[in-house]
C-alpha cells in the first residue's frame, strides 16, 4: 500500500504556529477564530503583516517548519504509520511548505518525534505526485488539493482513497 499524507493540518499545527509568529511580529493576538483558509486577514492582520510573517517562515535560520507543533494525536498516528512501515507499506509525506529549508526542517521534524528517515516530498503539485507514485491513500487538509488528486486518480483510473482532514477551516 502507498500513503500520501500532508503535514500542516494533518500532522502539525501549522495555524496556532503562525498565529504566535504573526503575534511576535505584530504584538497583536487574531481578533477572531483560524477557521478559514485566509485566517490572517480575516482576523485583523494586514496583507503586509500576514507577507512579513511568510518571509520570515522563509528564512533559513528561523527553522519555521522544525519547530512547528504536533497537531492532537500526531505520536500516536506516527505510531501507526511506524508499524505499517515496517510491514512494508510505503508512506510519503508530501507538503507545500515553502523555502530553502522546508526539506530538511521536515525532515527533523520527523526525526524529533522519533520517525526517523521519513520520505519528505516538498511540492504543491499533489495531484502529479499521486499519480507518479499509484497512491492508494491520500490525506490532506486542503479541499483544492483533495479535488484535485480525486480527479487525477479518476483520469489514471486509479483506485485511490481520498480523505479530507476534517477541520474547522475546511
Amino acid at each position: 500500500m502507498i500513503l500520501m499524507i500532508d503535514l500542516d493540518g494533518v500532522l502539525a499545527d501549522f495555524n496556532q504556529h503562525f498565529a504566535a509568529l504573526l503575534l511576535r511580529q505584530t504584538g497583536r493576538q487574531p481578533t477572531g477564530l483560524l477557521d478559514c483558509w485566509d485566517w490572517p486577514l480575516a482576523c485583523g492582520y494586514t496583507k503586509e503583516e500576514e507577507t512579513a510573517a511568510w518571509a520570515n517562515v522563509t528564512l533559513p535560520s528561523s527553522r519555521f517548519w522544525y519547530s512547528c507543533p504536533d497537531l492532537p494525536d500526531t505520536c500516536d498516528v506516527l505510531i501507526r504509520l511506524e508499524s505499517l512501515r515496517l510491514a512494508g507499506h510505503h508512506i510519503y509525506f508530501v507538503t507545500s511548505r515553502v523555502g530553502q529549508m522546508a526539506k530538511r526542517d521536515s525532515e527533523e521534524w520527523f526525526d524529533l518525534r522519533s520517525f526517523i528517515h521519513p520520505t519528505v516530498i516538498v511540492t504543491s503539485q499533489k495531484a502529479r505526485i499521486l499519480k507518479a507514485l499509484r497512491t492508494d491513500i491520500a490525506i490532506d487538509d486542503k479541499p483544492s488539493h483533495c479535488l484535485a488528486m480525486a480527479a487525477a486518480a479518476r483520469n489514471e483510473k486509479l483506485d485511490t482513497r481520498v480523505y479530507i482532514v476534517d477541520a474547522a477551516y475546511n
